[in-house]
């Protein structure tokens, strides 16, 4: 997948994900008193956060993972450069991605939603185990970022859990 089209999914799924924060917060201020189809509304704005969560999970660990083998792969190899240049030359296109701007938008999207309190948008059952760990893996994954995004970042994993 080209750079720019990385970043455009970044951009749409961390855009969407803060459109389902103010859409929960806004359903949970108006859970006060039981309804049923609140409940189901509660429901599908959880199933909607898990598919978030799954996704923007799976491509922080891609994108950690390809930065890693792109930093592997720069150490200086010895002798004339062969094999297929093609290949060499979509490897660098497609390894240009920004990863750490994205990371950033990433976490600050993370950061937003933890305002939600999970136990009530998932009453009267509680959020799934495997869910939590999952969001715990992807906002403790290790990221160079600024120290004020990752004070809050810390702040708002303690408020989840």
């Amino acid at each position: 997948m080209p750079a720019l089209a990385k970043t455009h999914l970044v951009d749409s799924l961390c855009s969407g994900l803060s459109l389902l924060n103010a859409s929960a917060s806004a359903l949970l201020e108006a859970l006060s008193e039981p309804d049923t189809a609140k409940d189901t509304l509660a429901q599908q704005h959880y199933s909607a956060l898990k598919a978030y969560v799954f996704f923007l999970h799976w491509i922080a660990s891609h994108a950690e993972q390809q930065q890693k083998d792109c930093t592997a792969r720069a150490a200086p190899a010895a002798g004339p450069a062969k094999g297929r240049t093609k290949a060499k030359k979509a490897a660098q296109i497609n390894s240009s991605w920004d990863w750490d701007a994205d990371r950033e938008k990433l976490a600050k999207a993370f950061a937003g939603i933890s305002q939600i309190d999970l136990w009530r948008l998932c009453s009267p059952s509680n959020p799934e185990e495997a869910f939590l760990m999952l969001w715990s893996q992807t906002v403790r994954a290790p990221c160079p970022l600024p120290s004020s995004v990752c004070s809050e970042l810390g702040s708002a994993l303690l408020q989840v859990f």
